[in-house]
């Protein structure tokens, strides 16, 4: 995987075409939570830390992922 983007508590890969997106959890015991999203979302979110907090709303309200 080649990254992307690293910046306000997330990354974004690529690997063939695809990208992943990663964040933690938050909390007292986080842990990292990795989702597959399309092109236009990655970049999306590397516009600002609130753009990334919609495209992790969508992801999650998608079923991707659950914190």
């Amino acid at each position: 995987m080649r990254e992307i983007f690293s910046d306000y508590g997330i990354v974004i890969h690529e690997k063939d075409g695809k990208y992943f997106f990663t964040t933690d959890s938050g909390g007292s015991v986080s842990r990292d939570i990795t989702f597959e999203l399309s092109k236009e979302d990655a970049q999306k979110a590397q516009i600002s830390e609130e753009e990334a907090y919609w495209v992790i709303i969508k992801y999650q309200k998608l079923g991707k992922f659950n914190f």
